[in-house]
């Protein structure tokens, strides 16, 4: 029957019962469908073949060509995460309406898909007429994290170990810089969020700057990673034994020697000095702290505001800002401020001289034979002096700044009366000039008062202590106020001799 064509109501309605019964088939398929597991969640947008073209035929007219093709679905599936959408087209005969790009497109958006999109997929699927066939039309874009900074060093250097003789200027580490993160998109629309990458952290100390991303040594010496940053510390670091071959080595910063050293080496140092092995008829002087992990024999260790740490000293000097520390002082002259201990090893003292203004704490003082040890505590009477001078330097320094600020008010009281001359100016500022210097002269003036002061009340308190056993042959000589604790297991008898005390 042509297309337009009149037809009676009884063929219309003959008609229509088969498209029921068709209808019937394909909605049992769509059931189906929404039953099986792997479809939980399934969005089934059923699309019907247009509606016939209404004509004349009782008040009713229908495209009989148009009612009478097979009805076909199409089902769209989104994934749990929303990242893809597949459509299918759901026909159950040979033939069916043909389906068009816009329609896959409206099913989807009626499901809420709207995003991601693939349209040369759906082309082809419109071009082959794909259908019972699950396609992938859309795809959302998944979110992209941003990367985290980095470092990148040009030297090994941790808790463990350490990088020595850094120089000015060096490159240490570039430091890259995080990046951030780009949002993705379901294929709903829904914004996925991106994080960014975080910083990485270059905690830096002393000796070091960053610029451009980039750190940088400031001075030279070796780099370290202590107490949870990065810095350049003073350290010259030999990894062998020293000797007089070497000459005499000096450095502004602190000397690490991880060897011995030996053989009338000189080690000259602007801070401390670290020896990882023995000391053997060599000059060591530094600012600092000296330390020998190791004996030290037959030398001479001067450590001018520090202490001195070493094992066992045998026929040496040490003089110290500080004090010392040593298994045992055996037969050495010993000169220091703070204090004495000898408590580590065999804990002697025994021989030469000691003289210290603070306590002094050991296991044993002398030997069995009453080897002559001489132990002086508590002499105030070099600090005291040192004290008066520093004070009669001090009230010059006064004096200068008082009769400078006398002459600069003068000149200043003749600037206001307008009587002053350019050579008056010109005073004023060369005396304003002097006049800073000798501020800063007068700081460390009294920084040392107080550290004699310090040492004066240290040395009016001190106390000798041999924990274990106090030998005859001492002769300790103590001043006034002082006292000393005797043995716990006495061998010997202490006197009081011309305001000495001798043990015997």
């Amino acid at each position: 029957m042509a297309v337009g064509a009149a037809v009676s109501e009884e063929q219309v309605i003959t008609v229509m019962k088969d498209d029921f019964k068709n209808l019937e088939k394909l909605f049992d398929s769509i059931i189906e469908e929404i039953k099986e597991p792997e479809k939980e969640g399934t969005f089934i947008n059923p699309f019907i073949v247009e509606k016939a073209k209404r004509g004349n035929v009782s008040g009713v007219a229908y495209n009989v060509a148009s009612v009478t093709e097979s009805v076909s679905v199409i089902v769209v599936r989104v994934s749990p995460d929303g990242m893809r959408a597949t459509a299918k087209v759901v026909s159950h005969a040979t033939s069916f309406k043909p389906f068009t790009e816009s329609d896959i497109k409206r099913a989807a958006n009626e499901n809420g898909v709207f995003k991601g999109f693939d349209d040369e997929k759906i082309r082809d699927m419109v071009k082959k007429q794909t259908i019972n066939t699950d396609i992938l039309i859309a795809e959302g874009t998944p979110p992209k994290h941003g990367k985290n900074g980095r470092l990148e060093f040009n030297f090994d250097v941790s808790e463990e170990k350490s990088v020595p003789n850094i120089s000015p200027g060096a490159e240490i580490c570039r430091i890259r810089k995080a990046q951030k993160g780009r949002d993705g998109e379901d294929v709903r629309g829904h914004i996925l969020r991106a994080r960014d990458g975080t910083e990485a952290s270059f905690p830096i100390g002393d000796g070091i700057r960053i610029a451009g991303g980039v750190a940088t040594a400031e001075s030279s010496g070796t780099l370290v990673f202590r107490d949870g940053k990065y810095s350049i510390v003073n350290e010259l670091v030999i990894n062998r034994n020293v000797n007089q071959d070497d000459g005499s080595i000096g450095f502004s910063g602190t000397i690490i020697i991880n060897g011995g050293v030996t053989g009338n080496a000189v080690i000259r140092a602007g801070k401390g000095v670290i020896i990882n092995g023995y000391l053997n008829n060599s000059l060591i002087e530094a600012e600092g702290t000296v330390t020998v992990n190791g004996r030290a024999i037959n030398s001479t260790v001067t450590s001018i505001h520090g202490n001195i740490n070493a094992g066992e000293v045998t026929d040496c000097t040490l003089s110290a800002g500080g004090g010392v520390r040593a298994e045992a002082l055996l037969n050495c002259e010993v000169k220091c401020v703070t204090g004495i201990i000898c408590t580590d090893g065999v804990g002697r003292i025994a021989g030469g001289s000691v003289n210290c203004a603070g306590d002094i704490t050991c296991l044993v003082v002398g030997t069995r034979e009453h080897m002559e040890t001489s132990i002086i505590m508590g002499d105030v009477d070099e600090y005291n002096d040192k004290k008066i001078d520093t004070e009669r330097r001090l009230a010059i320094v006064d004096k200068e700044i008082s009769t400078l600020n006398d002459q600069i008010n003068k000149l200043y009281e003749k600037k206001k009366a307008g009587t002053a001359t350019l050579d008056d100016d010109d005073f004023i500022t060369a005396a304003n000039t002097v006049k800073q210097q000798k501020i800063g002269d007068r700081a460390p003036l009294i920084e040392n008062i107080k550290e004699l002061e310090a040492i004066i009340t240290i040395a009016k308190s001190s106390t000798l202590r041999a924990r274990s056993i106090l030998y005859g042959g001492a002769i300790i000589t103590i001043g006034r106020t002082n006292h000393i604790v005797n043995s716990d297991k006495p061998h010997a008898t202490v006197k009081l001799v011309d305001s000495r005390i001798v043990v015997t």
